[in-house]
């Protein structure tokens, strides 16, 4: 991006003003804020404008829950170095409920795509870590053992609970979330 500079005048002192901050916001810019949860296991909650992203009424979340906070996950799901907000309803998800996920840019703040994941969630999506990021991942040797599958990038996951775990990663061509995969959980 080029910034382009407009001088100031301020009691006798030049000033330089970045004109992309003056600028009106467009259609596409986010404003989301991410809580962290209070451990490493505990959920995050995000809030932030509800009229900037689009199908938020088709994953169960009202506009209300927005502005107030709800349960959400981060990670970079496309691989742009960007975060990227799965956004879910509690309530909704542990009756099979879906998950929003805002595909990002521009650390965050601007909105590639809006995706509700196709998968009817019954419990809690988790983030489901990379390669990358496996060799720090105590989830890792277990997600081996199970035979669960090994992404390039960071994916969602339905840990199986007694069942079979789901995973599932971004598809960029196909601007949505497919299943990577699945593998037997430790109670299975």
């Amino acid at each position: 991006m080029t910034k382009h500079l407009l001088p100031l005048i301020s009691l006798g002192t030049l000033l330089f003003a970045s004109l992309d901050s003056w600028a009106a916001p467009d259609a596409n810019s986010l404003n989301i804020q991410y809580h962290p949860g209070k451990t490493a296991t505990d959920y995050g909650m995000c809030n932030g404008i509800p009229e900037r992203i689009p199908g938020l009424l088709g994953a169960g979340i009202k506009p209300s829950d927005l502005e107030r906070g709800v349960r959400c996950l981060v990670a970079d799901f496309d691989g742009n170095g960007s975060p990227d907000f799965a956004i879910f309803s509690v309530p909704e998800v542990y009756h099979g409920g879906q998950v929003i996920v805002m595909i990002t840019k521009a650390k965050g703040r601007q909105l590639l795509r809006s995706v509700i994941m196709s998968h009817s969630f019954y419990n809690a999506p988790n983030i489901y870590e990379s390669k990358s990021r496996k060799e720090h991942s105590k989830h890792f040797e277990m997600q081996r053992k199970f035979g669960c599958p090994q992404l390039k990038l960071d994916g969602i996951v339905q840990w199986g609970e007694g069942g079979t775990t789901k995973v599932f990663r971004y598809d960029p061509k196909r601007g949505d979330f497919v299943k990577a995969g699945e593998c037997r959980s430790e109670s299975s």
